[in-house]
């Protein structure tokens, strides 16, 4: 008897799309990881580079497919490494071409000694402002990007001096 019952949530459930996205899934354009902002109303794709210590936020449409521009002058966020934390202040990246300045910018980036090695991070965005809406303490994840396979390494190695 209690399974009959139950059918005809079900099968409510499923016709009002309740706990089941529609939406798929949705490729970072630079390899990092989405961070969606407000169900949908932009993202931001967090790239860790642990090699140079360096993370970069793209702002992104809610389709993650086309850069969203912001005016802040720059983008602060809270990494946690175990107990402790850190600030990061990620400065802007103004892609000239596009008509991109310090105060009307789509990419950011920060550099930390904390984030040199490491495989994961783990943050805050404190506070952004895209799409004309206000996003605070946006939580985050990201892990450590892969250098492209047969690429050449973008530091260069000095000849041996004993060989």
């Amino acid at each position: 008897m209690e399974q009959k019952l139950w059918r005809p949530w079900i099968g409510m459930v499923g016709l009002l799309g309740l706990g089941v996205s529609h939406s798929q899934a949705v490729e970072a354009p630079h390899g990092g990881t989405l961070v969606e902002l407000g169900r949908g109303a932009a993202q931001v794709e967090m790239v860790l580079d642990a090699d140079e210590g360096e993370l970069t936020a793209y702002v992104l449409d809610g389709g993650a497919g086309k850069p969203a521009r912001t005016t802040q002058g720059v983008i602060r966020v809270d990494l946690k490494e175990g107990d402790k934390s850190y600030k990061l202040m990620m400065r802007p990246v103004p892609d000239r071409s596009k008509g991109e300045t310090k105060w009307d910018c789509s990419e950011f980036r920060g550099t930390a000694k904390v984030l040199v090695g490491a495989e994961d991070v783990e943050g805050r965005i404190f506070f952004l402002h895209v799409e004309q809406r206000n996003f605070k303490r946006v939580p985050f994840d990201c892990k450590a990007t892969e250098p492209a396979s047969g690429s050449p390494s973008p530091v260069a190695t000095p000849p041996d001096p004993q060989g």
